[in-house]
């Protein structure tokens, strides 16, 4: 009689969750009987947002760095998954709309749609009774009789339980809670300390009655980043997490300042962001090819990134270590192509790598508004590590003590403080016993690397019924599921299939050497995504599905184009037909065009009008002056995306006089429609929308023979809007340097009974 092997696996994240559906499913007599030990309330892991509360690990509005084309499973499609529910939705309902008709899903979801697409995923493939809510694991020993894994745990209630596992498998995720500081004197620090996971809104930092104008009756500058008497907000980490809280944190501030209701007498506050090494800060979405074009097409990050067709010819294979400096030097070159420079028109040096150092690994961080908000003055990068922490000697305030490069400087005035240090793995292999994690080479000092692990972090050799699966830093949701698939192949009938590609700890050690000491290992050392999926596809014999439109071995990587044969096909061809109407888009209807747009108009631009009338009751003349667009929240739901636009300067008319102008209009961007429209603002409130002024409907240049985007050199836009008697006919141009705008323009035709008139501004940074 055939008696499935018993698995524990420890935690009901994506790690979790895939490592249990693949073992039982990937077997037509179920060769795998599986048990999930989950300590939260709920499945999601680093996800799971809704029960946590503020004690969760991110914001629940807090988007994924990659698209949902990465952020999902092979065989589950995002339109399968009930975002209201988090259950699956039934094969009828899926079956009776057209795909086109699916509900709308952003392409980087957000923290609570992934929690309810992976609680739909548990609903879609894990029977009741596997994932076991409420249990923290507390010990897991291996017998030494027979090798099986004797577990304990205890649940909500106190009770204690115990069981033996054939199976133990680690899923309990690489960043499983916040990392301590040792800077010294944070004890004493007089205002708020809080982690980078705790920030979800601006009174966690700084509370609503310090933020009163009442206590600090002086008018909000222009400039903070110039001011030495604005009180300072300290983001202490380079890393993802302090580029997005300081990134969160300067929005919160730019919004309070300029959304309705704002008064003009309201506190003011500075951003200093200390980083120890400089990183490119690149938007979510980037251009298809990067090469500095002025009317480049734009995708989404990871599908620029990860794209096979940058690799050479021949087998793609995982690269992991240390890089070289020619390799270092290429990234460089392409990072910096894709931002369009190195930085440096963002006013600061912190983040811009000296040549010497371009024969090191680059650092990425990925952020929608952060490179904006530094060109606005928000955010001041402060190069060094923050070494001490204190009380002002006025009292009240804090010090924050920066070293760099052997010398010291003081930020004062600090009235909060976000350690954005990061995540620690240790806790999460805490409850692994002595024994166990000592042949496991467990080095608590090493953060990066805290075990020994072989085959791309799956298993090590002493333990051949212990499997790790997530256990990496920055592990990718595809990369995980090959993980899965590798243990349940390894442990299940397969074994043979895997059985030649065993590897020796010799490589593992020589890196953790490295990491200690050596500046060329990469931020990510299990980075090389596309490598990592085509090595385990090859190994398991596991075929990649080819997309259409590309030439064979093209077109982004994703877990979807990698199914095995026990894999839901029509899920996984749900991802595929998405995936491939949104490459359209971008390569042929100008697709994320509005969003980058949007981003790129964000900050302060110089500009200058001219002037012509046909009729003399209207002047004629030159305008100068500056342009702003402030990002704020959006103030009505149904967009995503919203700036303040002001603009003041000198109109000097051609009879000579002289005149002080300034407007105001609100620009709005829906993902929803990929559209960016401007409104007039109340005369009485500069601040509130009014109505509609007009849509900006970018003209998508079309090659008779190919269907492909034209060889213009910008990207042009135009709109109409009837105001009342009056007929406004804008044009737009636009013209890109990787990421960023180098320059626009907005032309207007202006036809009325009182009215005959072009006007054309152009606005430069």
């Amino acid at each position: 009689m055939h008696v499935p092997k018993r698995v524990a696996i420890v935690g009901a994240g994506p790690s979790g969750l895939v490592a249990a559906k693949t073992l039982l499913h990937s077997h037509s007599v179920p060769a795998f009987d599986v048990t999930v030990l989950e300590k939260s309330l709920s499945v999601g892991g680093l996800w799971s947002v809704s029960t946590a509360g503020p004690d969760g690990l991110v914001s629940p509005e807090m988007p994924a760095n990659l698209s949902r084309y990465s952020v999902c499973f092979s065989d589950f499609a995002w339109e399968s998954a009930d975002l209201e529910t988090g259950k699956c939705k039934s094969q009828t309902d899926s079956a009776a709309k057209p795909l086109e008709e699916s509900s709308f899903m952003p392409m980087f979801p957000k923290a609570r749609q992934v929690e309810k697409y992976l609680q739909a995923y548990a609903h879609r493939y894990l029977p009741n009774g596997v994932v076991r809510l409420n249990s923290t694991v507390t010990k897991a020993e291996r017998r030494k009789d027979n090798g099986l894994w004797n577990l304990e745990w205890t649940t909500h209630n106190g009770s204690v339980h115990r069981d033996t596992f054939d199976y133990l498998v680690v899923a309990t995720g690489f960043f499983s809670s916040p990392r301590r500081s040792n800077i010294a004197g944070l004890g004493k620090f007089p205002q708020n300390v809080i982690h980078s996971s705790q920030y979800r809104t601006f009174d966690d930092l700084v509370p609503p009655k310090a933020q009163s104008s009442e206590i600090f009756e002086k008018p909000a500058s222009s400039d903070p980043s110039q001011d030495q008497t604005i009180p300072k907000l300290v983001v202490i980490g380079g890393g993802m997490s302090g580029v997005e809280a300081a990134a969160s944190l300067a929005l919160h501030i730019s919004s309070r300042k300029h959304s309705p209701g704002s008064s003009e007498v309201s506190r003011d506050y500075q951003i200093h962001h200390v980083i120890s090494r400089p990183f490119y800060a690149l938007p979510p979405i980037l251009p298809r090819d990067p090469g500095r074009a002025m009317q480049p097409s734009f995708t989404p990050l990871d599908m620029c990134m990860y794209n096979l067709s940058r690799r050479p010819s021949g087998d793609i294979t995982y690269a992991t270590g240390t890089l070289t400096a020619e390799k270092a030097k290429m990234t460089h070159e392409f990072l910096r192509n894709v931002i369009g420079g190195d930085q440096y028109g963002f006013g600061t040096r912190s983040r811009i790598f000296s040549s010497a150092k371009e024969d090191e690994p680059a650092y990425v961080a990925i952020s929608e508004w952060y490179a904006g908000l530094v060109r606005a003055g928000y955010i001041s990068p402060v190069a060094g590590k923050a070494i001490q922490v204190g009380e002002d000697a006025a009292g009240g305030t804090g010090t924050v003590k920066v070293e760099y490069k052997g010398k010291e400087s003081i930020l004062d005035r600090v009235e909060g403080i976000i350690l954005a240090t990061g995540f620690t793995p240790q806790t999460a292999i805490s409850w692994l016993s002595p024994e166990v994690l000592a042949a496991l080479q467990h080095d608590s000092h090493c953060e990066r690397m805290p075990l020994l692990l072989q085959h791309r972090s799956t298993s090590h050799p002493d333990f051949p019924n212990l499997g790790f699966v997530g256990y990496y830093e920055g592990p990718y949701w595809g990369g995980m599921e090959m993980q899965a698939r590798f243990l349940c192949r390894k442990w299940g009938s397969n074994a043979d299939a895997v059985a030649d590609s065993v590897e020796d700890l010799k490589p593992m050690e020589d890196l953790r050497i490295a990491i200690k000491g050596s500046p060329m290992v990469p931020q990510f050392w299990m980075g090389d995504y596309v490598g990592l999926m085509e090595s385990f596809a090859r190994e398991m014999d596991i075929p990649r599905l080819e997309l259409d439109g590309y030439e064979p071995r093209g077109g982004p990587v994703i877990g979807a184009r990698y199914i095995d044969d026990t894999a839901d096909r029509q899920e996984a061809n749900k991802t595929i037909q998405s995936l491939q109407r949104t490459l359209l888009s971008s390569a042929s209807q100008a697709g994320f065009l509005s969003r980058a747009v949007f981003r790129a108009m964000h900050g302060k631009w110089h500009m200058s009008r001219e002037l012509n009338s046909a009729l003399p009751t209207h002047p004629s003349g030159n305008f100068t002056g500056t342009a702003k667009f402030h990002a704020r929240f959006p103030t009505d739901p149904a967009y995503d995306m919203e700036m303040l636009y002001h603009e003041e300067g000198e109109l000097v008319t051609n009879q000579g006089w002289t005149l002080r102008a300034n407007r105001s209009y609100v620009y709005r961007y829906s993902e929803r429609d990929d559209k960016i429209t401007a409104w007039f603002v109340k005369p009485d409130d500069p601040k509130t929308v009014d109505y509609l002024f007009h849509a900006i409907n970018f003209e998508v240049p079309v090659s008779s023979d190919t269907g492909a985007l034209g060889e213009l050199k910008a990207w042009k836009a135009r709109s109409h809007h009837l105001c009342e008697k009056d007929d406004y006919t804008p044009e737009y141009t636009f013209n890109f340097d990787g990421v960023g705008l180098s320059r626009f323009g907005i032309k207007y035709y202006v036809k009325g009974p009182q009215k005959d008139y072009t006007s054309m501004t152009w606005f430069t940074r």
